[in-house]
């Protein structure tokens, strides 16, 4: 890796490729070393030679996705190629784990999405993924996995290595009403079914016989031309083309170099998305129910929240806020409307018949405590009251939530940095202005029917105020008193009822309610007191 690295710095040829891409994360990478039989094809000879492999994930910017990565194998020599999420469609569907297959693949892009993001459940949006041993289980079901425990993983200098066939466990969490079509199941948790699935991380970076050769000099591609390096794009066949399909990995047979045989370049995205970026409201009558997301620590800190508080406390002064976005348009309402784009026979229902979908649309979108807080919500839309709404159980659920606290997180390093460079005194510290990438938004499949995305989602404006401070003077480690206010609007714009409504009726119910027939909208105010502490 740091080879590379360095022929790389020399000549740059890592630019040209992450522009179209993706830039790749050099402190992320997984490696993997074995021995594998060279065969002569002109003899019977043959020698062991060890092989290295890394995978180095690229991703595009402003994107939270893995894009592909690029494959470097090394023996006597280096040979640099890259695939992309896609390839794994030219994999065959639903074979056996020890095999290539689309699954193992698939796993391999998750597990370096998981490095990279932090990611462990995915929603499958592929119907052929995942539906081996005749588990008949459809999609959109979500994907879990763990490392497994075996001592052949360790993380070091930022790079992970692992054996050729580490195993990960797989976790498949399906719809209720699809449980009685699956064989072959254990029980698991929230109507949803488990399925043991191993799999190889490593599968998919054995094609590094058709990268390009760095001997050791300048890093070159057969066949290339002037304009400088270029990095081969290597994918799968299909098997049953006219070429010869990819080595097993268990299997001592090998594969000619040379060309790659005439394929189909695979297209598209991959056929699975995070959870916590999986946001629309596809299958509200068929509930997911997955755990909240762990919270990942930057390295170096390790943040605790801490006693959380009903009422705010006097402030000093404001340490923290992410400005209004000034989105105006979802708290306007009246009565004189342009119901273009939205359902046509919604407009002729009455008052109580809209209510009706849009109560319905916030239970099937919520449970539990915050199920009751929705009530309420709508209750308060309905009885026209407009001004500001406040909930201590909503704002004990946001304390709780994983994305909460990721924001705080994040706040807490720019705080602690700010500290450093200011001889951590805190008295010097102006309002951190942090920027709109970071606010709160309370998305993906956990929040999607646990309540906090049809309550919440998008916020409109955060402020942190500092109550008090402490700190020690020889480790730095302080905590800061501090009340949180998160703004947002319970109002609907046109964009979002057209783009929603055919997931569910409720959000063009929602929309005529606000804009047609005059029901105010109001502002929601998620407002506590706690204590963050660095370690």
């Amino acid at each position: 890796m740091e080879e590379s690295k360095v022929r790389n710095n020399k000549q740059e040829f890592v630019n040209a490729f992450a522009k179209s891409n993706g830039y790749p994360f050099w402190d992320k990478v997984l490696l993997s070393k074995r021995i594998v039989q060279n065969t002569s094809f002109a003899s019977s000879n043959s020698i062991s030679n060890p092989d290295t492999l890394l995978a180095i994930p690229f991703s595009l910017p402003n994107q939270l996705r893995i894009n592909g990565f690029l494959k470097i194998k090394i023996n006597d020599s280096i040979r640099i190629s890259y695939s992309l999420a896609c390839d794994y469609k030219n994999y065959p569907y639903n074979r056996n784990a020890a095999d290539y297959s689309a699954e193992s693949f698939a796993v391999l892009v998750m597990s370096l999405e998981k490095l990279v993001f932090g990611y462990k459940n995915f929603v499958i949006t592929d119907s052929l993924l995942f539906q081996e041993n005749n588990n008949n289980i459809g999609n959109g079901f979500t994907v879990s996995f763990v490392d497994s425990s075996s001592a052949a993983v360790n993380t070091q200098q930022n790079v992970t290595s692992i054996n050729e066939c580490t195993s990960t466990t797989i976790y498949i969490s399906v719809p209720c009403n699809n449980v009685q079509n699956a064989t072959n199941i254990v029980p698991g948790p929230h109507c949803g079914i488990g399925i043991a699935y191993n799999s190889c991380y490593i599968v998919g970076l054995d094609w590094g016989e058709q990268g390009s050769p760095i001997p050791g000099g300048p890093i070159t591609t057969s066949g290339g031309g002037g304009g400088g390096p270029v990095i081969p794009y290597v994918y799968p066949c299909i098997p049953g083309a006219p070429a010869p399909v990819p080595v097993n990995v268990s299997s001592s047979n090998v594969v000619p170099s040379g060309p790659l045989p005439p394929c189909p370049v695979p297209t598209g995205g991959p056929g699975w998305a995070p959870t916590t970026l999986y946001l629309n409201y596809d299958d509200l009558d068929n509930p997911i129910f997955v755990n909240d997301d762990d919270v990942i620590m930057p390295a170096g800190y390790n943040f605790e929240f801490e006693n959380f508080g009903e009422s705010v406390d006097p402030p000093i002064k404001i340490i923290g806020r992410i400005a209004s976005r000034n989105n105006t348009e979802d708290m306007t309402y009246g009565t004189n409307c342009d119901a273009s784009g939205i359902m046509s026979n919604m407009t002729n229902f009455t008052n109580q018949e809209l209510f009706n979908e849009v109560t319905d649309l916030f239970h099937k979108t919520s449970t539990g405590i915050l199920e009751t807080v929705g009530d309420n919500m709508v209750e308060r839309f309905k009885n026209n009251l407009g001004g500001t709404y406040s909930n201590t159980d909503l704002s004990n659920k946001v304390f709780e939530n994983s994305k909460f606290k990721e924001f705080m997180i994040k706040f807490g390093v720019r705080l602690n940095t700010t500290l450093a460079a200011n001889n951590w005194d805190i008295n010097t510290i102006n309002t951190l202005e942090l920027p709109q990438a970071i606010r709160p938004a309370f998305n993906g499949l956990h929040n999607k029917f646990n309540g906090l995305q049809i309550l919440i989602n998008d916020t409109e404006e955060t402020i942190i105020e500092l109550t008090g401070f402490s700190i020690d003077p020889i480790t730095h480690k302080w905590t800061a008193n501090l009340n949180i206010t998160i703004k947002d609007h319970f109002g609907l714009d046109k964009n979002d009822a057209i783009t929603y409504q055919n997931k569910h009726v409720g959000f063009a119910a929602w929309w005529i309610l606000q804009h047609c027939r005059g029901f105010k909208p109001f502002e929601t105010q998620v407002k506590f007191k706690m204590n963050l502490v660095s370690n």
